[in-house]
């Protein structure tokens, strides 16, 4: 190996590993307007199939063909009342106004629905696939609980084409073996409760976690739990919504960074969103209503420096139907 080869990768193993390792999780910008993504239990209630498809495309110097695709769609099991109708998130009515917040006798809502979702990141691949059960509770007039399940299968790969350096780069080689491929099953919980003004929630993914085929090498990928707490807070002001948010995530050994987000709405017609993504990289969103069950989203995120490695910038697209 030339000497060159040798400096490039000691450079080039470290970002790929951060990569390898950061991207267990896809980062899509568009769980602003579709917390279902992140949390079985953030389901939207309303008597229609709610569908979403969205397509994320990064830029990269480092990594070509940095895409990701999702679909999600679920359904309540019960017809749901007027006044437990709810959005991005909230309630739309004040209160319930009826018997389910009965003492005795309060009515739960079952919705069941699922995620599909394929990432190319240039090196590492990932497939899945997961079944959600979810379950929302009135615990007053006022504020009701929300718990979900979700369980899946997940298929997390090294690029058959991904090439840097020549064939004898033992180095390299014996990187890619060691996160050769994984096929593991997935469980993530949810919990949520929320109003017409505020929302809090909390969900945890992959509790069943699993190493490579190379059993028994420690070296090798694991994959790790990732927490996601997040609360928001609506004030209405004649047509005009303002919606500021949080979002943090945490894995078991590290602050993996935080999102703070202010959408603005009008008439429940428009959106216009601003975020900071682990306070260095800002996205911007506009939303459209386009008929009365029918919404487009777009953001475009802003590439900067994260630990000295050059973020990625990505267009993002969100679609969501209610049929």
């Amino acid at each position: 190996m030339k000497p060159l080869h040798l400096y490039m990768t000691l450079l080039l193993l470290p970002f790929l590993t951060r990569v390898g390792k950061a991207q267990q999780i896809s980062q899509f910008s568009q769980y602003i307007n579709n917390h279902y993504l992140i949390n079985a239990a953030s389901s939207n209630l309303n008597n229609d199939l709610n569908l979403a498809l969205s397509f994320r495309k990064q830029q990269n110097p480092w990594l070509k063909n940095t895409d990701s695709y999702y679909l999600s769609l679920y359904k309540a099991l019960k017809p749901v009342g007027k006044n437990q109708t709810t959005s991005n998130g909230f309630r739309d009515t004040k209160a319930v106004m009826n018997s389910t917040v009965a003492y005795v006798n309060p009515k739960a809502i079952q919705v069941l629905g699922g995620i599909i979702s394929k990432d190319n990141f240039g090196l590492v691949h990932r497939q899945t696939a997961h079944a959600n059960y979810g379950v929302h509770l009135p615990l007053n007039s006022v504020v009701t609980m929300s718990a979900g399940a979700s369980v899946g299968y997940i298929r997390l790969r090294i690029a058959d084409n991904f090439f840097v350096l020549e064939d004898n780069d033992l180095p390299f080689q014996q990187f890619m073996q060691g996160f050769d491929r994984q096929d593991f099953l997935d469980l993530s919980l949810g919990i949520a409760l929320y109003s017409s003004k505020a929302r809090i929630f909390y969900s945890v993914e992959r509790l069943f976690s699993g190493n490579s085929i190379h059993e028994g090498n420690h070296e090798t990928f694991r994959i790790k739990n990732q927490h996601f707490v997040g609360l928001g807070y609506r004030l209405e002001i004649n047509d005009w919504s303002f919606t500021p948010s949080v979002l943090q995530r945490i894995n078991h050994i590290s602050d993996l960074g935080r999102d703070y987000t202010l959408q603005t709405g009008y008439k429940n017609n428009i959106w216009a969103t601003f975020s900071l993504r682990n306070e260095e990289v800002l996205v911007m969103g506009i939303g459209l209503r386009l008929s009365g069950k029918m919404e487009f989203h777009f953001n475009y995120d802003s590439g900067a420096f994260n630990e000295r490695t050059q973020s990625t910038s990505a267009n993002e697209f969100l679609l969501k139907l209610r049929l």
